[in-house]
């Protein structure tokens, strides 16, 4: 394999690994499905108990089986807190914090299973999916930028680091033929590269015109 095929490679697997982020838009249809809205509007929901009325008494009963297509669990204040449903996409649980935003969505879709894990103003900061490709845990910032990813595919594990911008600047793959460190520029273009392949270790550097050179000691 050549020098120029070996880098051609790289970058297919770091563009894999940058672009890992389907299972956030099928987290999002999940979360839609059973939002605060559509809580308050359940069918057949008991209305809420008016303040300082006698609690009704509960007796336990035990069921073999429940089916519902929804559950929704409220505090005190009857406000929403999680809610267990099943939509088009797939099921979905969703929990939520004492002023109503969405801080963790764990469900399955048609791209696999997924964990969203939200900040107080309700974006994501912490994605954890696995689909058909392999696994990915993606970390964002308070701009819901991804600033890193790190993902197992069938080719091996790879870890991408990218600005406030989104933009991937660089990223660490090991594949068969080794491992590799690959840099890039606030244009998302390849500039640097550093491998072992065979136990024989290279550098080579790339002008901004793309123009290859490896460097010598």
């Amino acid at each position: 394999m050549t020098t120029e095929e070996r880098l051609e490679r790289l970058e297919r697997e770091l563009g894999r690994a940058r672009r890992r982020n389907r299972w956030l838009l099928a987290a999002a249809a999940v979360c839609l499905g059973i939002t605060v809205v559509d809580w308050g509007s359940a069918p057949g929901a008991a209305p809420a108990q008016p303040a300082g009325a006698a609690p009704k008494e509960v007796r336990a009963e035990r069921f073999k089986e429940v089916r519902a297509e929804r559950f929704i669990v409220v505090d005190e204040n009857d406000q929403g807190r999680a809610g267990l449903a099943a939509v088009k996409d797939g099921p979905g649980l969703m929990l939520l914090d004492e002023k109503g935003k969405v801080r963790v969505t764990l469900g399955t879709g048609k791209e696999g299973p997924g964990l969203v894990l939200c900040d107080e103003k309700g974006e994501p900061r912490v994605t954890l999916s696995a689909d058909k490709d392999g696994a990915s845990l993606r970390l964002f910032d308070e701009k819901s930028q991804t600033r890193a990813a790190l993902v197992m595919t069938g080719k091996g594990p790879g870890l991408s680091l990218y600005d406030e911008n989104g933009v991937g600047r660089a990223g660490l793959v090991v594949t068969g033929d080794g491992p590799a460190l690959a840099l890039f520029d606030e244009k998302d273009q390849l500039r640097a590269i550093v491998r072992v392949i065979k136990g024989e270790a290279a550098l080579e550097m790339s002008d901004e015109k793309g123009k290859w050179r490896p460097w010598r000691p």
